[in-house]
């Protein structure tokens, strides 16, 4: 069965059209991480809030391809006649003739690759604020001591004596 003979074209030129968007929104995914690490490593306070703005502010635009994307998997599934959550790109390109099939497979294969990309730079961002969590963790380790069992004692002139390898601030919690 032929589906772009059937009047589903402009199904699919939507379809098309929402690949295209989500190579866009994975490239700004991409650049956001990029940022998001480059403001970390230069302590970026300023950038880091701005970048926080504009993510927050890009909700809208990542809900409205979503629910595109779930419009068009229910005008799929109904054309097809099996479920929406059965609906798949693989799928659609067995009833699409050869030029659409190689128009869709030509942006899944672009798809498939940021999304490789993104699984990378996540990846090496989360290793980042990691590392950087674990060093503040030893720091502040090393400043308060809390990893020390030792008890600090005073001699007879009051002055603090401290079991060594214990932090700089006497505390207790």
């Amino acid at each position: 069965m032929n589906i772009a003979s059937h009047g589903i074209e402009e199904l699919i030129e939507e379809l098309l059209a929402l690949l295209d968007a989500d190579a866009v929104r994975l490239e700004i995914t991409l650049s956001h991480l990029n940022n998001l690490r480059a403001g970390v490593i230069k302590r970026d306070e300023a950038g880091m809030e701005q970048l926080l703005e504009t993510v927050r502010t890009e909700q809208d635009e990542r809900d409205a391809i979503e629910q595109k994307r779930n419009k068009l998997r229910q005008v799929a599934a109904a054309a097809f006649g099996c479920a929406a959550e059965e609906v798949n790109l693989s799928r659609i390109m067995e009833y699409l003739t050869p030029v659409l099939c190689q128009q869709v497979a030509q942006r899944q294969r672009t798809l498939m690759r940021l999304v490789e990309k993104l699984k990378i730079e996540y990846t090496a961002t989360a290793m980042l604020l990691n590392e950087c969590s674990r060093f503040n963790r030893m720091l502040l380790d090393s400043i308060v001591g809390s990893r020390c069992k030792g008890v600090a004692t005073y001699n007879a002139s009051g002055q603090m004596k401290r079991p060594n390898g214990s932090g700089f601030v006497a505390m207790q919690f």
